[in-house]
Parts: C-alpha cells; structure tokens; sequence
C-alpha cells in the first residue's frame, strides 16, 4: 500500500503542480495582458498631450502671428493716412493761396454782392445780420444794396478766407470761402480715390 499511496501522493503532487503551472501562466498572461493595456492607455495618453500641446502651439503662432499681421496693417495705413493728409494739406495750401490772391480782385468783389444777394432771397426772418472780414468791410455798401433789404453789416474775426454769414431771429446760413473749402476737404477724401477703408 505504500507503493500505491506513493504513487498517488506524485500524482497528487503532478496534479498541483500542474495547476500551479497553469495558475503561474494565467498570472503571467494576464499581467502580460495588464501590461500591454497600460502601455496602449500610456501610449493614447502621450499622444493625446502631444496633440493637445501641438495644438496649443499652433494657435500660439497663429495668434502671434494674426497679431503681427495687425500691427502691420495698422502701421500701413497710418503711413497711408499721413500720406494721404499731407497731399490733402498741400492740394488745399495752394487752394489757400490762390484764394488769397482772388479776394484781391474784383472778381471777388462780385462774389460777395452775388452771396450778399443769395441771402438777401433765401434768408427768412427780421433783424438780417451779415458777417463778413474785416477787409470786407470796404464793400459794405455793395453788399447791403444786393441783399436788398434792411440788414447791418457787422464784422466776424472767425472768417479767415472771405465770404459771408447771415442770421436773423430764425435762420443762419453761411455762404464763407473757409465753409465753402471744409466742405470741398470733405469731397477731396470721400472721391479722390485717396479713401483708406
């Protein structure tokens, strides 16, 4: 009976151990399988941050970038508006001038009594009240005669080229060369093609 207990303690003993075995193998396929598991989820995880840092870079760039161009487009076209004012400030100084030497001629004598009449009709109200220069004081008979009405003739420091204003109790207009030459300013910018958008 020795033999046989023997014998069936080894093969009790192949029996563990065989279970054992394959124990021992499940546990090391498993971890195998938990490794590869945890590599994978490291790997998906790296590449999701390099993604993720990639794309913060880009925006980054593209930001600096958008904001470089900005700067320089700003920089044009303030270089393009004082281009554009200073033609504007030369195109008006010779305009200046040559007003200047046209309200030294008879000519201009002229323009104020054809104003002064223009007044005279479109102006309604009592109390007329025409402005002008004091140089244009001179021509201040001229002028009453082609508003033809009663009316005082006062002088206005604020006219610098020539022209006339007007007031009564209801109505103003302003028919000056300096309203007149604003208002041509305006037009040079908004049709000389120099418009910057």
């Amino acid at each position: 009976m020795k033999k046989t207990e023997s014998k069936s303690l080894s093969e009790f003993i192949r029996a563990i151990n065989a279970d054992a075995d394959k124990a021992c193998e499940s546990i090391k396929n498993d971890a195998l399988k938990e490794k590869r598991e945890r590599l994978n989820d490291a790997a998906k995880q790296l590449e999701s941050e390099c993604l993720e840092s990639i794309a913060k870079a880009e925006k980054s760039v593209r930001s600096e970038g958008n904001k470089t161009l900005t700067d320089l487009e700003n920089k044009m076209r303030n270089e393009l508006i004082e281009k554009r004012d200073q033609i504007s400030r030369n195109v008006f100084a010779k305009v200046e001038a040559k007003l200047s030497d046209f309200v030294k001629t008879d000519g201009y004598r002229e323009l104020l009594k054809k104003s002064a009449a223009q007044i005279g009709e479109r102006i309604k109200g009592e109390n007329l009240i025409i402005f002008a220069r004091s140089e244009d004081l001179a021509y201040e008979d001229d002028i009453k005669k082609a508003v033809g009405r009663k009316c005082i003739l006062r002088q206005d420091n604020t006219i610098k080229l020539g022209g006339l204003k007007a007031s009564t109790d209801i109505q103003a207009a302003d028919d000056t060369l300096d309203c007149r030459l604003k208002n041509e300013r305006e037009w040079f910018v908004n049709n000389s093609e120099l418009k910057i958008v």
